[in-house]
């Protein structure tokens, strides 16, 4: 079995940030689709996947490489290539 680990970085919550999560999940109560600014700004992602700790913004190259050495191999993450204003930084794991 096999596994791969994802890396996201988180913003905090900001009062804008708030404010929208209660409209999309209000949509959502209603059965009515988000309107597409929320949908985008949510990146797509489905109101039991948006994170109370914050912004999830998804994390790539050049940020994230992968790495492979004598020790095994994982993922190198370059601090100073993160998008403004990650403060936390996620490893997922799935199988």
């Amino acid at each position: 079995m096999s596994m791969s680990t994802s890396v996201i970085g988180i913003r905090p919550p900001t009062d804008d940030y708030k404010k929208k999560v209660a409209a999309y999940l209000a949509c959502d109560a209603a059965g009515v689709p988000a309107p597409k600014e929320l949908d985008d700004y949510f990146d797509g992602l489905q109101p039991k996947h948006i994170d109370p700790n914050g912004m999830r913004v998804e994390l790539g190259h050049p940020a994230v490489t992968t790495y492979r050495g004598e020790d095994g191999s994982g993922l190198d993450v370059d601090l100073t290539k993160l998008p403004e204003g990650i403060t936390k930084i996620r490893f997922i794991n799935q199988r």
